[in-house]
């Protein structure tokens, strides 16, 4: 037997080897691209808002009380509302996400 054909399979296993690390590496790197782009999209968008976008969440929350909104609505209308009024003025609207922590920072606890 030929000294070629006798190394033969383990010089295919390193390949494998090779190959399967490529592959490993491609997909690390994908994912963390993927999650990157899931973090900055979960990122409220601050630096493109109203100076007074605390007082549209204030004028939201008094309008949800004048039109009764409901406790498990709330979320929704504010939302909602504050996009409008984001959009009334020229502004792009929020993501949901964005516009939840944004009505958290505006909103001051209960008493």
């Amino acid at each position: 037997m030929c000294g070629r054909f006798k190394d033969e399979p383990q010089i295919i296993q390193v390949k494998k080897d090779m190959v399967i690390k490529k592959l490993m590496v491609l997909l690390a790197a994908s994912l963390i691209a993927l999650n990157t782009n899931a973090i900055a999209e979960e990122m409220p968008v601050t630096d493109n808002l109203p100076a007074d976008i605390g007082d549209i969440v204030k004028v939201c929350h008094q309008d949800s009380v004048e039109d009764e909104v409901e406790a498990d609505s709330l979320n929704d209308y504010l939302v909602m509302c504050i996009n409008d009024e984001l959009e009334a003025n020229e502004f792009d609207p929020l993501s949901y996400e964005s516009a939840l922590k944004l009505i958290k920072q505006h909103t001051p606890p209960a008493n």
